[in-house]
């Protein structure tokens, strides 16, 4: 049997956000057998043409399939759910897929800073307890300094 590794993903969408989450998410359950869906964030657009809310989730679970693998069938599911490069240059993103982490690689650091990505990693059922304590440090050390400012 193949190593599992763990694989951590973002989604995300702006237009038709419950439906379009929700198929997303139905989608990814064919993917990931064993997986652990956060609950879901809204959240204002960042650097979008479009005003529309984003409904976001994350995503945790282990898996035997590679990165390579992973990536294509995201492509694909985000095809499937509507996603065009046209939507996208409009700012309507009906379904975004981004993986941030897989085994011990990182993906996505800007978004890690994120303060929905900060919470809903609070919810990773396979962190260690190292991390654990690591994470709510670090998010209560921001929220103080955010009250400085």
């Amino acid at each position: 049997m193949k190593q599992l590794n763990k694989i951590i993903v973002a989604l995300g969408t702006n237009i038709d956000q419950k439906k379009n989450a929700l198929t997303a998410e139905a989608m990814m359950k064919t993917i990931f057998k064993d997986s652990y869906v956060s609950k879901h964030m809204w959240t204002k657009p960042v650097n979008m043409k479009s005003s529309e809310k984003f409904l976001n989730f994350i995503i945790f679970a282990k898996t035997q399939y590679g990165l390579t693998q992973l990536t294509k069938a995201f492509k694909q599911l985000e095809k499937k759910c509507g996603r065009t490069k046209y939507d996208e240059s409009r700012g309507i993103i009906k379904i975004d897929i981004d993986i941030l982490q897989y085994g011990d690689k990182i993906f996505h650091e800007e978004d890690w800073n994120r303060d929905y990505v900060k919470e809903l990693m609070l919810e990773d059922p396979y962190k260690s307890e190292e991390e654990t304590i690591t994470r709510e440090k670090q998010h209560t050390d921001e929220v103080k300094t955010e009250g400085l400012n």
